[in-house]
């Protein structure tokens, strides 16, 4: 079976090897909140993984101010001078280091797997970019250059909150190409939305104003719930430890244009005739309008705008409003997260 490195977005799953010593060592436990780089050598003696693994000492003290995390995934020991710093973990046959070797040009051979490669990581281990020897200069100083940026949106002035809503924002949930292909489709194809009077669908501007365009077809469907499911799935499972099976529900593009001030009045999504619904998933297609923030009214008054590509997720038993927009037009995805039958 050919195993699919990694993209930006992706979770790292609990990658667990031993180290130099032989001890079992696991990701999930040895790191603690900064950003993590990763070395993927997998011929720690040839080049380019040894220039990689001798170069990683040179950025020890940038890496330390950003309170990054430094590991080198290897298949054996190497025989040159190591960073103390970084956790060296022996991955022998290669599985864990295909995660981050992708394949180049449209090749699916082993052959044709990137040689050596540097991963970023953000602090929820997830995938920010893999720097390639092939496709990058100097893939451990850009790896480098980029943790910092991460390291500063990430410490960014922390604001202290007396209350909060048990919500998810998730960021890198969905690739350019899909949201404009999404987008598109919306633009010409929508209809007036709607919502249920507990017989039927109607409108009702008094609860809700927007134009709606349902996902048909089924090649979007699936590639819309390959992106974006695992992403999100993942998440659910250990934010909210919940594990059971989930399924996404019909997928709808909703177009919020501040011409007509759209908004979406305080509801809830686990209507009885849904009550199979357990999250709810709001993805921001666009960023060029203002205004459209989320609000959940029981938890405090702070409003929730994810930008472009990034996601609310949260649960269907909350009580939760669309405010209106200001200007542009906002575009969002929005699905449900249901239990098979």
């Amino acid at each position: 079976m050919t195993v699919a490195a990694l993209l930006p977005g992706d979770r790292v799953p609990n990658l667990t090897f031993p180290d130099l010593n032989g001890k079992s060592r696991s990701l999930y436990l040895e790191v603690f909140g900064g950003p993590i780089l990763m070395v993927i050598a997998p011929s720690p003696d040839a080049a380019p993984s040894r220039d990689l693994i001798s170069g990683l000492s040179r950025h020890t003290n940038a890496l330390s101010k950003a309170g990054a995390h430094s590991f080198i995934l290897t298949t054996n020991q190497p025989s040159g001078g190591l960073d103390k710093s970084a956790l060296v973990m022996i991955d022998p046959y290669g599985d864990g280091m295909r995660l981050f070797r992708p394949f180049r040009g449209d090749s699916q051979e082993e052959k044709d797997r990137a040689k050596a490669s540097v991963a970023l990581l953000d602090p929820n281990q997830r995938v920010v970019e893999v720097f390639t020897v092939e496709n990058h200069r100097d893939p451990l100083g850009e790896a480098v250059r980029r943790a910092t940026g991460v390291a500063e949106i990430w410490s960014r002035q922390p604001v202290r909150l007396d209350r909060a809503a048990p919500v998810m924002i998730l960021d890198k949930l969905m690739s350019t190409a899909l949201r404009e292909e999404l987008i598109a489709n919306w633009e010409s194809d929508n209809a007036e939305g709607t919502v249920s009077d507990g017989f039927k669908n109607i409108a009702d501007p008094s609860v809700k104003q927007n134009r709606e365009h349902v996902v048909t077809d089924p090649d979007l469907q699936r590639r819309v719930a390959q992106e974006i499911g695992p992403r999100v799935v993942n998440e659910i499972q250990k934010v909210f430890n919940y594990r059971l099976p989930l399924r996404f529900e019909m997928l709808t593009v909703l177009g919020y244009d501040s011409k007509r001030a759209d908004f979406f009045g305080p509801h809830r999504d686990n209507l009885r005739s849904n009550q199979r619904r357990r999250f709810a998933l709001s993805l921001n297609l666009n960023d060029e309008y203002e205004g459209g923030e989320l609000v959940f009214p029981e938890y405090g008054p702070h409003t929730y705008g994810p930008p472009s590509g990034a996601g609310a997720v949260f649960s269907c038993e909350l009580l939760h409003r669309a405010l209106p927009v200001r200007s542009g037009r906002r575009l969002v995805l929005t699905t449900f997260l249901i239990e098979p039958k």
